[in-house]
């Protein structure tokens, strides 16, 4: 991961979730193994599979992984 992005991990009912954001820029990040969607603060998300893409702001954005 670029020295600029932050991640906080956490385990919930069995379902693993990582929170990511930066502090001073985008950044295109792949995302990992099992990732089955990115959600948004804003209410919106979309699925997603290994290897897709996410743009990363200091707005955070949540990723399931199963």
């Amino acid at each position: 991961m670029p020295d600029h992005l932050w991640q906080c991990r956490f385990d919930q009912g069995g379902r693993t979730f990582r929170i990511w954001w930066t502090i001073d820029r985008s950044e295109r990040v792949l995302v990992a193994q099992g990732a089955t969607a990115v959600e948004h603060l804003d209410g919106t998300g979309k699925p997603v599979a290994a290897g897709a893409e996410v743009t990363v702001t200091g707005s955070p954005v949540l990723l399931g992984l199963v």
